[in-house]
């Protein structure tokens, strides 16, 4: 039996269109596709920089798959000469006529969500009864030398699919046809006032995860079929984004555009009135310095406004879009895309059935029209479930027990189910070590269960499932158990005396209850403790045995119960089964509470194998616990991180651990390390070997070979009952004065910085890069 929360999101299917940037007529195709699309504004159209015969260079290609990393799209249409059947890309490449193919509209036999689905909800919703206050929509008719960037912002059709929108909707709305040119087309792009583009938006909520800078100004040049490009791609991440084509720059009503967008996107944050929202003025990579000079001085004036010498800044350098590790800083992570959605309560069976989740305008079809996402959390249950499917290969999905196979896809923000003529989606939440053992095997490696792996299975099982793994987060009761195990057994005097202390003094009002619950859990057994008469030597019988004859485990006599005298027995505690192993019961201690940390003090979801080894061809890695990892729990807009730990209970960090680390980051390049302690600091030496390792993954990921990091967690971290920031402040000196540094710590890259701070004094890594 479990319990927990799925979420399921609805968004439209998502496209990435790729054209070599000087191929207009590409070009125009890919705005055709869009327009025509429900969601088709936020889909990418992405450059190929290649010779003109289709060959490309590696740096470019980086940069297309570094698109779609970002995009993420669900399916790609290429439209270059350029070969991607050696790509991972040529999985999800379809043809422009599986999107576009005239015949098969009536049928619905192509991909996707047209603009005539939204034709029918929306004239029904909003046009069928007279309205009080009349929508504002308008047809653009183009005019002058720059249809292709007038095309980008308002959207246009291929000419019979055009025919077919004129005489169902223009027409018979008598919708107003605008002549509309360079000069002229700010005035259609009030907020109030739809367009093609607009109505195939609708219905859509668009959020990002960086809103502090969301309006931008694209000082562009409107010829220019790289800047168009350019354009879209920041519209499509979610920008609140007006281009101004530098032909048009001196324009009077222009001006009175700019100055109104800059303006109205001036305002505080909720959460700081002191902090005001900006507009960034964008300048585009085909443009001048000299061309951006002009035009900031025709709106110099705007900062002179009392109130207003802040209002924008200015960036003259383009944000890389296709770079994963800058995406944050450069603010340019993809904005996520929803239309409705719903939580559902998972009560009992891990074999899921739901509906799905449609829009107002479905219509059955034999393609996808449009996507479910699902991501779930859970809990109180006995054994360590999936929360997260990580990324990779599609054929991961057999996991689900689902024999729809090709209408699902892995992307970093979950799972999507691509939605046909099918009802219900249907599913099972997989074992977390069947799901990371497989994902593992689709990277070339064969995992195994150490003898410290399966210990820790027996304890969590023994503590009644991951939920319960607090009890062990006393550092006291660890060490009792942990010294009970070396004794053998503790008498009832000596154990209530040490519960005592574990409970600050409140035993008399707690203690059976916390003794109750260790008997429950099966850490501890009670027993009898006697003498034996032959060699003197004190046992422990268990009251299971239920007779009056004992023997001696130092010299096997057999001997009678002292029953004519109960003064000699005595009521003793034992540990028992995994608590009572020796060697700090092989560091599982250390495991679980590395586990509880991410999974409950920081509140994220997981997908976790316990200590493992992992071999591939002669190689062979041991590690005592990995983790896909998402920080937020319910942030269906971040990724997943994958995690290695090494974790000790009482022992050393030794050169061979580091070493063991070093290798999983070069194979994981990825990956972030995590050194585990339940000491409350490192000594001298564990510092200079962990800060080593930290320099020179820095060096290797200055060269983009990799991009790993470091986390350390010590006793600090691992007994807190908060997030870690309130551990540090609560210890007062150094760590209260480093800890406000890192207050607003909510990614994982974030807390390495934190803890490298604060346990080996290391500047972070932006700090290093600058003074190199």
């Amino acid at each position: 039996m479990i319990n927990g929360t799925l979420s399921v999101k609805l968004r439209p299917l998502k496209f990435a269109i790729i054209i070599e940037p000087y191929d207009t007529q590409s070009l125009e195709t890919a705005i055709y596709i869009n327009s025509y699309l429900w969601g088709g504004t936020y889909n990418p159209i992405i450059p190929a920089f290649s010779d003109g015969n289709g060959k490309i260079s590696s740096t470019d290609m980086e940069m297309i798959e570094g698109y779609v990393f970002n995009f993420d799209p669900d399916y790609i249409v290429n439209l270059s000469k350029v070969d991607l059947s050696e790509t991972y890309l040529h999985e999800k490449l379809i043809s422009i006529e599986s999107i576009m193919d005239l015949e098969n509209i009536e049928n619905n036999k192509n991909y996707g969500t047209s603009v005539f689905h939204i034709l029918d909800v929306f004239c029904e919703q909003e046009l069928k009864y007279q309205r009080r206050e009349q929508l504002q929509i308008v047809h653009p008719i183009f005019q002058g030398e720059f249809e292709l960037f007038l095309s980008s912002v308002f959207g246009s059709l291929q000419a019979q699919l055009n025919d077919n929108y004129l005489r169902s909707f223009v027409e018979l709305y008598n919708v107003k046809k605008a002549p509309c040119s360079l000069e002229n087309f700010t005035e259609y792009l009030e907020p109030d006032i739809l367009f093609l583009r607009r109505i195939t938006s609708k219905f859509l909520n668009i959020s990002r995860r960086n809103d502090h800078h969301c309006s931008y100004i694209f000082f562009m040049d409107a010829s220019s079929p790289v800047d168009i490009i350019d354009f879209w791609n920041l519209r499509a991440l979610g920008l609140n984004i007006l281009p101004v084509p530098k032909q048009i720059f001196i324009n009077e009503s222009s001006l009175e555009i700019v100055q109104h967008f800059i303006e109205s996107s001036f305002f505080p944050l909720k959460s700081n009135s002191e902090i005001y929202h900006n507009t960034t003025i964008q300048k585009s990579r085909q443009t001048s310095e000299e061309e951006l000079s002009m035009f900031l001085k025709q709106i110099s004036f705007l900062k002179q406004k009392e109130g207003y010498n802040h209002s924008y800044v200015i960036r003259e350098w383009f944000p890389r879009l296709w770079i994963e590790d800058v995406l944050f800083s450069d603010d340019a992570i993809c904005c996520e895309i929803t239309s409705r959605s719903e939580r559902i309560s998972i009560q009992g069976e891990k074999r899921l059935e739901i509906k799905v989740l449609r829009p107002d305008f479905h219509i059955d079809s034999f393609k996808p029209m449009y996507v479910n996402e699902l991501n779930w959390s859970v809990y109180n249950q006995t054994e360590l479930l999936s929360e997260i499917i990580p990324e990779g290969d599609n054929k991961l999905i057999r996991i689900l027990n689902n024999t729809e196979i090709n209408n699902w896809k892995i992307s970093r923000r979950g799972l999507s189910y691509f939605c046909d003529y099918t009802d219900t989606i249907r599913f099972s939440i997989p074992n977390a070590k069947d799901t990371f053992g497989y994902w593992m095997q689709l990277n070339g490696w064969e995992t195994a269960l150490s003898n410290s792996g399966r210990i820790a299975e027996q304890m969590m099982r023994h503590l009644g499932g991951p939920q319960h793994l607090s009890i062990i987060s006393q550092e006291k009761l660890v060490q009792l158990l942990l010294n009970i195990s070396k004794r053998d057994w503790i008498t009832d005097e000596e154990f209530r005396k040490e519960i005592n202390i574990i409970m600050d003094g409140n035993a008399k009002k707690y203690a059976d209850g916390f003794i109750n619950t260790l008997l429950k859990t099966k850490m501890i057994k009670l027993g009898i403790r006697t003498q034996c008469p032959v060699c003197t030597h004190y046992n422990w019988d268990s009251l299971d045995k239920n007779n009056y004859s004992l023997n001696c485990g130092k010299c096997l006599s057999e001997y009678e119960m002292p029953s004519y005298n109960t003064k000699l027995i005595k009521w003793a505690y034992k540990s028992f089964g995994p608590f009572s192993l020796p060697n700090s019961a092989y560091g599982v201690y250390c495991v679980l509470l590395t586990y509880r940390f991410f999974a409950q003090i920081l509140d994220g979801t997981t997908t976790t194998l316990l200590s493992s080894t992992a071999s591939k061809n002669n190689k062979k890695i041991e590690f005592d616990l990995a983790l896909h990892f998402k920080m937020n729990k319910f942030d269906d807009k971040s990724r997943s991180d994958l995690l290695f730990c090494e974790c000790k209970t009482h022992n050393l960090f030794e050169k061979n651990d580091i070493s063991r680390m070093r290798e999983l980051a070069r194979e994981f390049p990825k990956a972030i390390i995590v050194f585990s302690t339940m000491k409350p600091k490192l000594n001298d030496n564990e510092k200079l070997l962990i800060s080593e390792m930290i320099y020179e993954l820095r060096r290797e990921r200055k060269e983009r070979r990799l991009n790993s990091d470091v986390l350390i967690l010590t006793g600090i971290e691992l007994y807190s009952e908060f997030h870690p920031t309130f551990a540090w402040e609560n210890l007062g000196g150094a760590y209260q004065e480093k800890a406000k540094n890192y207050r607003w710590v909510h990614d994982i890259k974030g807390l390495c910085a934190a803890t490298q701070n604060i346990h080996l004094d290391i500047e972070s890594y932006e700090e290093w890069i600058r003074q190199q």
